[in-house]
């Protein structure tokens, strides 16, 4: 069942939301990330949107003393957005700087003014009240997360460390629907047959072996033979927010393009 009510401390793994976003997300975990390093919780980045935004459990926008907040929005990574797809992938003739695609989907809040509204547990994958470590994602390693919407740990395999594909922003808004791109990606190829739901995003990707966090979770989806697929960001240094796009060619584009489509059709 989904992790959609207020749990305090809340764990990794169940619902938050964000004062000035009308859709909801994952904690993904707890952790000691940035400089100087701090206790900050980790999401995906198109979960949030302003700095200093407030963070919520369910309840968030309810009645009087219903208000569970977290924290608030500390950093997101950089991003660009564009009106479909076709307007990223441009033509020959545009120059690299008009396709820039951003090297993460991630989002650090700031809890030290609510320090006992949350913990570093995230069910049957941390039991311990202590955070996990933080490193790159490797090819081929079994990787586990908990998204809050379908309310289950899932495993699967990493089968790419460098994939790419577009998103919406907000699938919600049909009238001024906005697309961003972020490359490098992780790829991972879902044990089972259920796909990750929408509102996982932002689940903290854990290593089997060593339960290191190696991602968060950004788009789930299936390709064409029905084979569920999850894509995670990776964790930047903190440094890297700050510089997160990359001017992209068109060659380059196409290859990613064919990738992608070689995978979905799969």
């Amino acid at each position: 069942m989904p992790l959609d009510r207020y749990k305090n401390p809340c764990p990794g793994g169940y619902q938050i939301h964000v004062g000035d976003m009308p859709v909801a997300g994952t904690l993904g975990a707890r952790v000691m990330w940035g400089v100087p390093v701090k206790d900050v919780v980790i999401t995906a980045g198109h979960v949030v949107n302003n700095p200093n935004a407030s963070v919520f459990q369910p309840g968030g926008f309810g009645a009087a003393g219903e208000v569970h907040r977290i924290g608030r929005v500390a950093e997101r990574s950089a991003r660009r957005t564009y009106r479909n797809v076709a307007a990223f992938v441009g033509s020959l003739d545009d120059s690299p700087e008009s396709r820039i695609s951003c090297h993460y989907d991630f989002a650090s809040i700031d809890v030290a003014n609510y320090p006992t509204e949350t913990s570093y547990r995230i069910p049957e994958i941390n039991e311990a009240d202590h955070p996990l470590d933080i490193r790159d994602p490797r090819e081929g390693e079994w990787v586990q997360w908990l998204g809050m919407s379908t309310g289950i740990v899932r495993k699967g395999q990493v089968k790419d460390v460098s994939f790419w594909m577009p998103r919406s922003l907000d699938p919600t808004n049909v009238v001024n629907e906005q697309f961003f791109s972020v490359y490098p990606l992780t790829l991972i190829e879902v044990q089972g047959n259920m796909p990750t739901r929408e509102g996982d995003s932002g689940a903290a990707v854990v290593a089997v072996t060593d339960r290191n966090i190696v991602g968060v979770h950004c788009f789930g989806a299936t390709n064409r033979s029905g084979k569920p697929f999850t894509v995670a960001s990776g964790i930047p240094a903190p440094q890297a927010l700050t510089n997160g796009t990359s001017s992209i060619s068109f060659e380059e584009v196409n290859r990613w393009i064919a990738r992608t489509k070689a995978w979905r059709d799969s």
